[in-house]
């Protein structure tokens, strides 16, 4: 099966993805960078796209992780699959023949997800270690933070011409789950330093009120 474009050969198996995959990319691209702007709007905007290509590369590499995994187990249960087809949604491994046992079907059609999942298992430290989520990185992990609170505190931020937002969970270390909405108006550059410090308060102050 052929079509696409060819962008890798890995374990000697095709990798090619259809056109449409660029409208996919440019799309993940644009979302990724939305979000490293509201996380982070004191980076330039090449900053930013730089992020959304990062995280639409990433997507990428998922997918093929995911299909890959789908015909290497083939592979080895004797069904070979010289050639991964990228769609606009998804992929196909297609095989050259049936697998010969219903075992055989099963270990080859789990694969995948089991490869998506072990990804999703290993994004968890990640996403902690960037503050519980990654457009908070640079607020909890950078100089002069409060890191006590990486990991702990997840949130959304929202900022606009002299206003500052911050609203989500935090637990503290207690145990306790508290939610949180903080916002700065006309306070300058010290607004969202005022209201990060005080969603990181909540995670070390062990409040039992």
């Amino acid at each position: 099966m052929s079509g696409g474009l060819a962008i890798a050969r890995l374990f000697g198996i095709e990798i090619r993805v259809s056109f449409a995959w660029a409208i996919l990319i440019a799309v993940v691209t644009v979302i990724g960078a939305q979000q490293a702007a509201a996380g982070a709007p004191q980076l330039a905007s090449v900053a930013h796209l730089l992020v959304g290509g990062l995280v639409a590369l990433g997507f990428l590499a998922s997918v093929v992780a995911h299909e890959l995994a789908h015909a290497l187990v083939g592979r080895r249960r004797g069904v070979e699959a010289r050639t991964i087809v990228l769609g606009f949604a998804g992929g196909l491994a297609p095989l050259s023949i049936e697998a010969g046992r219903p075992g055989d079907e099963l270990a080859i059609a789990i694969a995948g997800p089991a490869v998506s999942l072990a990804i999703a298992l290993l994004a968890i430290p990640v996403a902690m270690l960037a503050g519980g989520s990654g457009t908070l990185s640079d607020r909890f992990l950078g100089p002069g933070t409060n890191r006590a609170a990486a990991g702990w505190l997840r949130a959304k931020t929202g900022s606009l011409t002299g206003t500052n937002a911050l609203a989500g969970v935090v637990t503290d270390k207690s145990g306790r789950v508290l939610a949180f909405s903080f916002i700065s108006n006309n306070a300058g550059p010290t607004g969202r330093t005022a209201i990060d410090a005080l969603a990181a308060t909540l995670r070390s102050c062990g409040c039992s009120t």
